[in-house]
């Protein structure tokens, strides 16, 4: 009992020297005089990422090394760190990045990006990480989705994640930018993503490789935000080349498009005299790429909007 007695004490003690080194170290510390609202949004300044609202901008850059070491300067900065939910709105853009900062509370729009070429392959997408995602999902409080991987397994299982289910109308409503990029095998199925969510912030759409949809006319939503849109998807036998009257149709749901990229499935083979009825005024950069002949083809349609266009 004796022995027990004085580990008790020892631990007491213990506690009581970690609070006094803390209450020293905050009457030392300057920045305990800072009010804790000014301090975390210096820390949020410091982690603030670059915004893009261009086909040109880097969409997966992650945390630079030693970004969150302000951590370990003082139990106050911790304090306040874990108090700012700024802090928490991008966990990285690799798996192990998410399995560090997930877990942290937070209110503020996250940044979900995922750069599967610089995952570590033995960490994956388990269920405490397709927990984290469907709980921001259903919150709503995703406002960017960037994914690049050549594993389609993982990259179908966040987008499911993250696609509506039947009852919920208004899920995705803040996301603001997709950027998707998929090298793998099968094509991923994008269709009831974009079939049963609400996009009406949503100002960039990038797709490249490999995906299905069922439907061209999924791809059209009727938002006045859409500024940059980018189709590069690989032909697939599952998926259909769009009819002229189907891409028109997607063109006519942004009508301020401002850069436009078009390549692979999406240039129909063959026209058939379609007319864009609703010219696209804001359009400044045209980018078509693939055969020559449907190339010219879609090119003579569009042949109104020209003057205004750098064709790239």
């Amino acid at each position: 009992m004796g022995r027990e007695a004085n580990i008790d004490s020892i631990r007491a003690l213990d506690e009581q020297i970690i609070k006094l080194k803390r209450t020293r170290n905050s009457l030392l510390n300057i920045s305990a005089r800072v009010p804790p609202e000014i301090l975390g949004y210096i820390f949020a300044w410091s982690l603030a990422r670059k915004p893009g609202r261009s086909l040109d901008y880097l969409h997966f850059d992650g945390l630079r090394k030693g970004s969150y070491n302000f951590l370990l300067v003082c139990h106050h900065w911790f304090e306040v760190a874990c108090r700012t939910p700024e802090l928490w709105s991008f966990w990285g853009a690799t798996l192990q990045d998410w399995q560090k900062r997930h877990h942290h509370a937070g209110t503020s729009p996250l940044d979900l990006v995922l750069d599967r070429y610089k995952c570590d392959s033995n960490v994956h997408f388990d269920g405490s990480l397709q927990s984290a995602v469907r709980a921001r999902a259903i919150q709503n409080t995703i406002r960017q989705v960037h994914l690049r991987s050549d594993d389609n397994e993982t990259m179908a299982s966040v987008i499911s994640l993250l696609t509506p289910g039947d009852d919920e109308t208004t899920q995705n409503q803040n996301i603001e930018s997709i950027v998707w990029e998929s090298e793998g095998a099968p094509p991923v199925d994008i269709s009831n993503f974009f079939a049963r969510s609400c996009l009406s912030k949503l100002y960039l759409l990038h797709l490249s490789g490999g995906f299905r949809i069922s439907s061209w006319d999924r791809l059209a939503h009727r938002t006045t935000l859409l500024t940059v849109l980018s189709l590069q998807i690989d032909e697939s036998p599952q998926l259909p080349i769009p009819t002229t009257p189907q891409l028109f149709s997607i063109l006519a749901s942004y009508p301020n498009l401002r850069q436009l990229a078009l390549s692979g499935a999406v240039i129909p083979i063959s026209t058939d005299g379609s007319t864009l009825e609703m010219p696209l005024r804001n359009l400044k950069l045209l980018s078509l790429m693939g055969e020559f002949r449907p190339i010219l083809g879609l090119l003579s349609q569009l042949v109104g909007l020209l003057s205004q266009l750098v064709v790239g």
